[in-house]
């Protein structure tokens, strides 16, 4: 079931996990995402990610199903409060990991019920 080669206009279809991308288009498009509860702890949905790793309270790492290119990869976080969320830099980067923290100002850490992480890059 081959759909062929878009070039232009608007492709309406389903993408999978063996759907390539030309040009920039790969560049564009999120590699990786996750929405994940950590005082349960539980995946609600993602993409590209094998499993969620509950480190200790407030941090948590998201392991990818493919390993990045190199480990400078963009990566978006965000928490259900937004004084709470970091990349945890204690944490070395790594190609098939990134770990989170979710912090007070106060500097003590916190499970957040509602965490989400967004990764760009190569693959």
């Amino acid at each position: 079931n081959n759909l062929g080669t878009v070039t232009a206009g608007t492709f309406e279809g389903t993408l999978n996990s063996s759907t390539t991308f030309s040009g920039n288009a790969g560049e564009i498009t999120a590699k990786i995402w996750c929405r994940y509860n950590q005082s349960t702890p539980a995946i609600g949905d993602s993409y590209g990610v094998s499993s969620v790793t509950d480190v200790s309270t407030g941090r948590w790492k998201t392991n990818f199903t493919t390993n990045m290119a190199n480990a400078y990869y963009c990566v978006q976080y965000t928490a259900e409060d937004d004084r709470f969320q970091t990349i945890d830099t204690s944490a070395t980067a790594l190609v098939g990991s990134v770990q989170c923290r979710t912090t007070h100002y106060n500097g003590n850490s916190y499970d957040q019920s509602l965490n989400n992480v967004l990764i760009f890059g190569d693959q």
